[in-house]
């Protein structure tokens, strides 16, 4: 019975972890949010993605953020689409958290073939 139990906690933790994971969605959005916004974060990464035309596959791009040691860590990011069509959002490497020298990557996918319109924002903060 000893072992069920720990088991059973195991599985509890494991559920924890994973259900906090900064992963990316399997629904498309027009805007997508990680982490949560305080007074004290700055913007220290801002970019976009426009990319219009006719293709056979969705157009992605991949957003690359290092922050610098003075920026201390990511502590929010903020996706926007800018002409409020839908797009798929994925963190693939680092997220919230962040510090110096690991890196944000963040990964954005068209829902309708070569239109994606996206603004990326990084706040970080102490």
């Amino acid at each position: 019975m000893a072992s069920f139990s720990a088991l059973g906690a195991l599985l509890i933790a494991l559920l924890a972890v994973l259900s906090n994971a900064q992963r990316g969605t399997v629904l498309p959005a027009s805007e997508f949010n990680f982490g949560s916004f305080t007074n004290g974060a700055t913007i220290c990464y801002a970019n976009s993605a426009v990319t219009q035309g006719h293709r056979l596959t969705p157009a992605s791009r991949t957003f690359t953020f290092v922050p610098t040691t003075a920026q201390m860590l990511v502590r929010y990011i903020q996706l926007i689409s800018t002409d409020g069509q839908k797009f798929y959002a994925q963190i693939v490497n680092g997220g919230v958290g962040t510090a110096n020298p690991a890196s944000t990557d963040i990964l954005v996918t068209a829902v309708h073939k070569g239109n994606l319109s996206v603004l990326v924002r990084i706040y970080c903060g102490a």
